[in-house]
C-alpha cells in the first residue's frame, strides 16, 4: 500500500483529533485488519509518485483534439470516397486518398511512441494499484464512512480505462502490424486521445483517493497500535511539564523489557546521562525518542503515564560515516550536533545526543562537550545528553541547568549485572576493563582494583 512516514505534529487539535479517530475506528478493527492482511499477502508495492507524475505531468506525448478529430474526419472522409468509387461517382484516385491519409495518421507515431513507452513503465504501478484497490473498494462499499472517496468515486473504474487505452497502443510491440493498422486506421491518434481523456479524469481523482489511502493506512496502523499493543494516550503540558511512568521500548520482548520513570525539573534544561557500558544509556534515548514522536502523532505510548510537550525531536544517535562524500564520523558527528544547535537557538525542540563526541581524543572530547553543552543550556532546546566522561558531571556544580543522572551495573559471581534503571546523580562506577578481562583481554590485577 501506500506509505506515509510518521509525521508529528505541532498542533494539539490535529493530536486530539487524530486520537479520536483511532478511537473510533475500533469497532470496524475486525475489517481493517483483514484488508491490511489481504493487502500485505497481494506483495503488490507501487509507486504513488510515479503514478501522480504519470497523470498530473504531459510526458506520455500529446494530440490536439482538433488535431485527432481532423484525423478522424479524414478517415471517413476516406472510406466514404472509396464507397462513391463503385458507383464511379468519386472525383479523385481513391489510392491517392488513402496514401494521403497514411501519410497523416502516421506522422502522429512519434507522439504515440512516447505515449507507449512511458505507460509501459507505468504497467507495474497500474497492476499492483489495481490490485490493492480490489481490496481497499470492497472495504468502501461494506464501510463507507472509512474510505469515503473510493465508496463515491471509485478509481479502479477510470484506471481500467488507461489500461485499455495502454493496451491498445501496444500494438507498436508488432512494428509491421502496426505500421499498416495505423496506415488505414487512426489507431494510435484515436488510442492516445482517449488516453490523454482518461489523464485528465484520473487527474481530478487520483491525488485525493491517494492521500485518502495514505491516511486509512496511517489511521488503521496506529487503531491496531491501540487494541494490541497500547491503550494510553500521551497527556500535553502548557508549562513545560514533563515526565514520565514506566516508559519502556515498544521493541523489547515484554519479558525482558525495564520500564523507567522520571520528573523533568522546571528549572532544569538539559540532562546529562552517564553510565557504564551496556547499562541502557542508549536504549533509554532512544525509549524516549520513540514515545515523543508517537505522542506527537496522536498514537498510544508505551508508559503507565506520559505527559510531555509539543516539542519537535532532533538527534545524534546513530551518527555514521560516508565514503561516498568523504566525510569520516567525527566530521558527521560534528556537523549533525551543528545543526541541532542552530535550531534550538531559533525554536524550542527536545534533542538527544548518544556519546557526544566520541569519534576524537579525549582531551578535545572534553573541551568540545564542556563548550557545546553550556551553549545549548542557553538556548531554547530541552534534551538529554549521554557520556562516558565523568568530568562532565562537575558542570552540574557550575550551572544548575544542568541535572545528573545515572545508570550503573553491579559485580555478581564474577558477572557484571545491569538493572537498566535510571538514577540520580553521577555514576558511581565503570566497567570498561571488566568487560575487556571477562571476555579474554590482558587487563593488569592492579588495574581492575582501581577500577572496583
Amino acid at each position: 500500500m501506500s506509505t506515509r512516514l510518521l509525521a508529528p505534529s505541532l498542533r494539539f487539535e490535529d493530536i486530539q483529533q487524530m486520537q479520536k479517530q483511532v478511537l473510533q475506528w475500533q469497532p470496524h478493527l475486525g475489517k481493517i485488519r483483514a484488508l491490511m492482511v489481504a493487502a500485505h499477502r497481494s506483495k503488490a508495492p507501487f509507486n504513488d509518485q510515479a503514478l501522480l507524475q504519470f497523470v498530473t505531468e504531459n510526458n506520455s506525448g500529446h494530440i490536439s483534439v482538433l488535431s485527432c478529430k481532423a484525423l478522424l474526419a479524414f478517415w471517413i472522409f476516406c472510406f466514404a470516397h472509396t464507397s462513391l468509387s463503385w458507383f464511379d461517382l468519386h472525383f479523385l484516385p481513391v489510392s491517392v486518398t488513402w496514401v494521403l491519409f497514411a501519410l497523416a495518421s502516421l506522422s502522429f507515431l512519434k507522439t504515440s511512441h512516447s505515449a507507449f513507452r512511458n505507460t509501459l513503465q507505468m504497467a507495474i504501478n497500474f497492476e499492483s494499484y489495481g490490485q490493492i484497490l480490489k481490496i481497499v473498494e470492497l472495504l468502501a462499499i461494506k464501510e463507507p464512512q472509512l474510505l469515503p472517496l473510493h465508496s463515491q468515486k471509485p478509481p479502479s473504474q477510470l484506471l481500467k480505462k488507461v489500461e485499455t487505452c495502454s493496451a491498445a497502443l501496444s500494438t507498436e510491440a508488432n512494428p509491421l502490424f502496426h505500421l499498416i493498422l495505423n496506415a488505414f486506421l487512426p489507431w494510435s491518434s484515436f488510442w492516445l486521445w482517449q488516453l490523454q481523456k482518461e489523464k485528465e479524469k484520473l487527474k481530478d481523482i487520483l491525488p485525493e483517493a491517494l492521500k485518502e489511502l495514505s491516511e486509512f493506512e496511517y489511521t488503521a496502523s496506529l487503531a491496531v497500535m491501540y487494541r494490541y499493543s497500547s491503550t494510553r494516550f500521551p497527556n500535553f503540558s502548557n508549562d513545560a511539564k514533563i515526565s514520565f511512568k514506566n516508559l519502556y521500548h515498544p521493541l523489547i520482548p515484554q519479558d525482558r523489557v525495564v520500564a523507567n520513570s522520571f520528573v523533568w525539573p522546571l528549572d532544569k534544561k538539559l540532562i546529562l546521562v552517564t553510565g557504564s557500558n551496556m547499562s541502557g544509556k542508549s536504549t533509554f534515548l532512544r525509549t524516549f525518542g520513540v514515545n515523543q514522536i508517537l505522542a506527537m502523532a496522536g498514537a498510544p505510548v508505551f508508559a503507565e503515564n506520559f505527559c510531555t510537550v509539543l516539542r519537535p525531536l532532533e538527534s545524534a544517535l546513530s551518527v555514521s560515516d560516508s565514503l561516498n562524500d568523504g566525510f569520516s564520523y567525527f566530521y558527521a558527528e560534528v556537523l549533525r550536533l551543528k545543526q541541532i544547535l542552530d535550531r534550538s537557538q531559533k525554536e524550542e525542540i527536545f534533542f538527544l545526543i548518544d556519546e557526544i563526541f566520541r569519534g576524537t581524543n579525549n582531551r578535545e572530547r572534553l573541551i568540545g562537550s564542556e563548550s557545546l553543552i553550556s551553549t545549548l543550556i542557553e538556548t531554547l532546546g530541552l534534551g538529554f545528553i549521554t557520556t562516558h566522561d565523568l568530568e562532565l558531571t562537575k558542570l552540574a556544580e557550575k550551572s544548575n541547568k544542568i541535572l545528573n543522572m545515572h545508570f550503573r551495573d553491579d559485580l555478581a559471581e564474577g558477572k557484571m549485572v545491569f538493572n537498566y534503571k535510571l538514577h540520580e546523580g553521577p555514576c558511581p562506577t565503570t566497567n570498561a576493563l571488566k568487560i575487556m578481562a571477562l571476555n579474554g583481554l590482558p587487563i593488569p590485577n592492579n588495574s581492575l582494583l582501581n577500577q572496583n
